[in-house]
């Protein structure tokens, strides 16, 4: 885990995370957030689909970036600001996504904007966007927490 204050940030900076999705996921985000649409957790309904098999719920790849703020960069401290997201290629039981944010500016307040790019084992695109999270004002020193 990450702590980096607005000064400390760089333009161009980037980190990343990755994250192989299972099955599992699709069930417990389906009940986190009560989406038990049939084409991302029954099997039939899947393969009668034009991806002839379950696809994930968009937000779980989304979900990466929020990750990447709040662990990474800016980092502990950091409050997620607002998210654009296009979908660009579904996510399967088994893809493995890395979910990159990369400094493109530095704005007013604190702001941190950077582009966002999830791509799964094949360098295939499926999820890119625009993140803006706060930077933390003060250095958190994340071995005391």
């Amino acid at each position: 885990m990450n702590s980096f204050t607005y000064e400390e940030i760089c333009v161009g900076q980037k980190e990343s995370i990755t994250k192989t999705i299972t099955k599992g996921d699709f069930f417990v985000f389906a009940g986190l957030i009560d989406d038990y649409s049939p084409i991302h957790i029954n099997k039939e309904f899947g393969e009668a689909s034009p991806f002839k098999k379950n696809i994930a719920h968009g937000f779980i790849s989304g979900a990466l970036f929020s990750t990447l703020v709040g662990n990474n960069l800016p980092g502990a401290g950091a409050l997620y600001v607002s998210q654009t997201l296009n979908f660009k290629a579904p996510v399967f039981v088994g893809d493995t996504i890395t979910a990159t944010v990369e400094v493109v500016a530095k704005g007013e307040k604190g702001n941190i904007i950077m582009k966002s790019t999830a791509v799964n084992q094949n360098g295939v695109t499926v999820v890119e966007g625009e993140t803006v999270a706060k930077a933390a004002q003060k250095k958190f020193d994340i071995s005391k927490y």
